[in-house]
């Protein structure tokens, strides 16, 4: 198998990794909240936004490649950071529920789906992540100009430490 066939197949397994873990997480996240439990019908994961999302953390993977010709293994935390970036970028997760759409937390859901399948990807949990970097990881992932190369090298730190 040449690097390329390998780096293909690779791909191909990350793609299911991604769905898996994020469909995990979004159900963890929906049994966590009593109010997001007892309305989980009308909860929804947009394939086609999920499917777009990961065809950008593959276009990002493969550019981060040919950026880095010489080595051959991207680091953890870059591709967790990539991860996050592209997943939290795109609607994936809705409700035809009014209520639960006006509600606070409901809004938080693919950002911390996104953040979940990151910290999934490097092995590490959100309860191991001190409660005010979670706080301010949250808040600018949602709020604030960030790019998947910031979120790398702060999913490189969170990896090593």
């Amino acid at each position: 198998m040449t690097k390329e066939e390998a780096l293909e197949e690779n791909l191909k397994k990350l793609r299911v990794y991604i769905v898996s873990r994020f469909t995990i997480n979004l159900q963890l996240l929906i049994n966590t909240f009593p109010h997001t439990k007892d309305r989980f019908e009308t909860i929804l994961i947009s394939d086609h936004s999920l499917m777009v999302a990961i065809d950008e953390i593959i276009r990002d993977f493969r550019f981060m490649k040919l950026r880095r010709p010489e080595s051959t293994v991207l680091s953890a935390g870059k591709m967790a950071g990539i991860i996050v970036f592209r997943l939290s970028r795109w609607p994936i997760i809705g409700t035809s529920d009014i209520q639960l759409h006006s509600g606070e937390v409901f809004g938080k859901f693919t950002f911390l789906a996104a953040t979940l399948t990151g910290l999934n990807f490097i092995n590490k949990n959100f309860s191991q992540i001190d409660e005010m970097c979670r706080t301010e990881l949250l808040y600018t992932l949602m709020r604030r100009h960030v790019n998947q190369e910031t979120l790398g090298l702060v999913f490189d730190y969170i990896h090593k430490t």
